[in-house]
């Protein structure tokens, strides 16, 4: 299991978005939105993660799901498919799980 962080995608002037994402999908909107539209429920830049608001099973192919979702935005983020992994296992093993789905 990973855990997820609830954050904040401030889209433009009046729009912001409510979004429950696990940690390396952070970098993924940064990029997309920009690090200042990233924030936390507070409504400021978000520069750390508070407690995760629950968890979620591990895709099998984290890859190709943000592939999915964002396109060739995760490739910018993440240019190689091992330094994602690496990170989604980091995350699952932090959590006390041992294997994804």
């Amino acid at each position: 299991m990973v855990p997820l962080y609830r954050v904040i995608v401030k889209r433009d002037v009046s729009t912001k978005t409510p979004v429950t994402v696990p940690y390396y999908e952070i970098r993924i909107l940064k990029f997309i939105h920009g690090q200042e539209n990233v924030q936390d429920e507070s409504g400021h830049v978000l520069e750390k993660l508070d407690k995760p608001v629950g968890k979620f099973p591990n895709s099998g192919d984290e890859y190709q799901r943000l592939i999915i979702k964002y396109g060739d935005a995760v490739a910018k983020c993440y240019p190689s498919k091992d330094e994602l992994l690496s990170l989604v296992k980091k995350q699952e093993l932090k959590n006390g799980a041992t294997s994804s789905l």
